[in-house]
């Protein structure tokens, strides 16, 4: 992919020239915290979001992130000029930086920071997706948006697997909890129901997002734990993530949903997040 562009500690290269040392944390141990930001013509959404999550995250693994903000801030900047009106994503990284292999903390260490810019075509199609459901094997903190994603990628490799596009997690048959690396919604009766924001999940920002666009069209929405009977039998299934926005779930484990349609609800949100994207309450709600 061309246009491609990272800054590494502040230095800023064509993406495939970047380099990070062998023994920075991240490789080693998935020692660090990250963060995908979308951009729509240039303009980052949700940045300062982004940005506190990326500092709570930082702080969940006692990681330094005060030292490197202005450092990040400036490497955002370089960046956004490189990106310069695009659709496309950031990625950053930050991790507790290079130290020789030790399972503690290294002392006098200072994280590394990494920001890449990667373009993206614009999009307008709501996608449609099929599923499977697969044990949710992570962690116990899933809100803290770490870079050690092997149990993510796992199940998102099953998912391929099985012909299907996402895994959706549950941590027992009474206990969905999002996708593998999306946020998941299901809709009963007019109703938009979602996984309460504590350790089970990622907060996603585009699930923040949702919310608050279903407060503001007056749709009800309630955030609780939801079992996969209630997920089978729902109306509609929507998966909410930075980069795949608002698309709708058309098959799960081999069983149709709506038909294998978008839902009238998915399509709804689906449209007034698509042509908010130049209004002001989308920026207000996003910046």
């Amino acid at each position: 992919m061309q246009n491609r562009w990272t800054c590494v500690n502040g230095k800023l290269l064509p993406t495939e020239e970047a380099l990070l040392p062998v023994e920075d944390r991240a490789l080693q141990f998935g020692d660090g915290v990250y963060e995908v930001i979308r951009l729509y013509r240039g303009t980052p959404f949700a940045l300062k979001q982004h940005l506190a999550r990326l500092s709570a995250s930082s702080a969940a693994i006692m990681l330094d992130y005060g030292c490197v903000e202005n450092e990040l801030q400036a490497s955002l900047e370089a960046i956004l000029q490189k990106a310069s009106g695009q659709d496309g994503q950031i990625y950053i990284q930050v991790t507790r930086g290079t130290a020789i292999r030790n399972h503690r903390f290294p002392e006098h260490t200072r994280p590394n920071v990494i920001c890449t810019f990667s373009p993206l075509p614009a999009k307008n199609a709501i996608q449609l997706l099929k599923t499977v459901t697969l044990p949710d094997e992570r962690w116990m903190h899933c809100n803290i948006k770490a870079t050690s994603l092997l149990p993510n990628i796992l199940a998102k490799e099953k998912a391929y697997r099985h012909g299907a596009d996402e895994a959706i997690l549950y941590r027992s048959s009474e206990h969905i909890t999002e996708g593998s690396s999306s946020n998941i919604f299901m809709v009963q009766s007019g109703t938009l129901i979602t996984h309460p924001a504590n350790q089970w999940i990622l907060n996603g920002i585009t699930r923040q997002y949702v919310l608050a666009l279903a407060k503001s069209l007056q749709i009800p929405y309630e955030e609780r734990v939801f079992s996969l009977q209630e997920l089978l039998n729902a109306d509609e299934v929507i998966v909410t993530s930075t980069l795949q926005e608002i698309a709708a779930v058309v098959e799960i484990d081999h069983h149709p949903v709506q038909n294998g349609c978008a839902g009238p609800l998915t399509q709804r949100l689906h449209e007034e997040f698509m042509g908010s994207l130049s209004t002001e309450w989308f920026w207000e709600h996003a910046i």
